[in-house]
């Protein structure tokens, strides 16, 4: 429970009174009780938060739970997040620094751009591979001599195994219509 309240969430957008961009670090919730002998825990969240969840069906990407459950890394989590939003295009550039900033990456951890790879996106890609609907590859884009972006490639691991299913099915409900076994069944020749 202390984890929870703990928690922090940075949050870019636009200063109304500027109209410059700003960064804001607010808590996830503003109060959590935990209920003895039920293993329950009552959360209030903060209003900042509230302001984005009331618009999560209409601006954020959503996915089934199943397909981040397994995984162990919330860096995979949020990765599989950045990525799902761009599956149907196919490719997804990802600035360095940015890519830092939204899995919430502290300034100081994994300075070197290897350690980054190394610890972070390596893992990552591999739970996202393994434990969900995606297939993702990358490779790293440079300017000069320095690593400045990530070209990602998704695919849909699914979309090829249900079309193909849902056409087996298909065929098989036509034939059972017809009274066949199988195709080159003689018996419709009777």
């Amino acid at each position: 429970m202390d984890a929870l309240y703990d928690r922090s969430v940075t949050i870019h957008d636009i200063d109304p009174a500027s109209g410059h961009a700003r960064v804001k670090k607010t808590r996830w919730v503003s109060e959590a009780a935990y209920v003895d002998g039920t293993g329950n825990i009552q959360v209030i969240f903060t209003p900042e938060v509230i302001k984005y969840i009331t618009r999560l069906e209409a601006e954020f990407t959503s996915y089934q739970l199943e397909k981040v459950g397994h995984m162990t890394s919330a860096h995979a989590v949020r990765m599989y997040e950045l990525l799902a939003q761009y599956k149907d295009i196919g490719t997804r550039t990802l600035n360095l620094a940015w890519l830092r900033q939204a899995l919430q990456m502290e300034p100081d951890e994994y300075k070197l751009t290897a350690n980054f790879i190394n610890r972070i996106i390596e893992p990552s890609v591999e739970q996202i591979n393994k434990h969900s609907d995606l297939t993702v590859s990358y490779k790293p884009k440079k300017t000069g001599r320095a690593i400045t972006d990530f070209v990602f490639k998704i695919k849909n691991k699914d979309t090829k195994t249900k079309r193909q299913a849902s056409t087996d099915q298909e065929v098989r409900d036509q034939l059972e219509a017809r009274g066949q076994q199988r195709i080159d069944d003689p018996a419709e020749n009777f």
